[in-house]
């Protein structure tokens, strides 16, 4: 691999900590999250 050379990777998705949010609903199906909150 030559130096610079543009390769895929990923940014983001990094874990976050949310205080006073709770679990609405979860949907499995559709890979869904509902939070309820701030």
């Amino acid at each position: 691999v030559f130096k610079g050379k543009k390769m895929p990777g990923r940014m983001g998705g990094k874990q976050r900590t949310v205080k006073n949010v709770w679990i609405y609903k979860i949907d499995p199906a559709r890979n869904l999250m509902w939070v309820r909150g701030q």
